[in-house]
Order: structure tokens, then sequence, then C-alpha cells
């Protein structure tokens, strides 16, 4: 019997892969299960940091509502901190004139809180005055956009 040939027949033959042990589906499972623990840590903390970034900002209003009704802040300084509030609690770069989309169907509610404001801003303090449907409508606007986000 030739031993070459007998080996070279056998180099031809494949054995099949070993089968999956229980041990490597259970690593596979927990791989995966603390991949999803993990995705919904995070995204857990990330929402509640935009929460607490409106709820922040709606502390902030009502403090300066707080101390414009006391006479602390001037209408004029009221204003300029609003538009603030506003811009910055709807994550925008510049007030608009127009209406954001998902702030409010009323545009002429937006339209004349936006002028009022920016008269109260550029006007000596005397010609206008602030009013509490003001800080009520920030306030709105800034709950439907955290509701929306």
């Amino acid at each position: 019997m030739n031993t070459e040939n007998l080996l070279s027949q056998l180099a031809d033959i494949e054995l099949p892969p070993p089968e999956p042990t229980s041990l490597e589906f259970t690593w596979l499972a927990a791989g995966v299960v603390v991949i999803a623990v993990c995705t919904y840590l995070i995204w857990k903390k990330y929402r509640n940091l935009d929460d607490r970034k409106q709820n922040a900002f709606v502390d902030k209003i009502n403090l300066l509502e707080q101390q414009w009704q006391q006479g602390k802040t001037t209408p004029r300084q009221a204003a300029y901190q609003l538009t603030t509030l506003l811009r910055l609690g709807l994550d925008l770069t510049q007030l608009p004139s127009s209406c954001p989309e998902n702030i409010t169907q009323n545009r002429s509610d937006w339209n004349s809180t936006i002028k009022a404001l920016q008269k109260l801003r550029y006007a000596p303090d005397s010609e206008n005055q602030l009013s509490q449907k003001t800080f009520h409508l920030i306030r709105t606007w800034l709950d439907k956009a955290r509701s929306t986000a």
C-alpha cells in the first residue's frame, strides 16, 4: 500500500465546522443585552438633560416675571431677557419674525409678541409696557417645543 497516495486522498477531506456550544450563545446573548442596556441608559440620560434644560428656561422665566412684578427689573431688561430665553429655549440662532411651524397655529400671537419685545428692547422704558400675557405665551411655546421634540 502506497502511503503517499493515501495521504493525498486524506488531504481532500474537509471536516464540518464544530457545533456551537451553548456557552457561545450565552456570551452572544449577554453581549446583546449589555449593548441594549447601555443604549437605553445613554438615551435616557440625554433625554433627561433636555427636559432639565427646558425646565430651567421655564424656571428662569418665572423668576424674571416675579422680578418684573416686584419692580426689580425694568420692562426693557425683561424684554431682553425674555427674548434670549425664548431663543435659547427653542434652540434658535436668531429669533425669526415668522412663527416656527411646531410652536403655534396662532401666528398673530407670535408676531405681536415679537414686535412688542422688539419695541421694548429698542425704545425708551416709558413708551411701552410688558404684560403677563407675554410671559404666559413664551412659557406655552417652550412647553410646546419640549413636547414636540
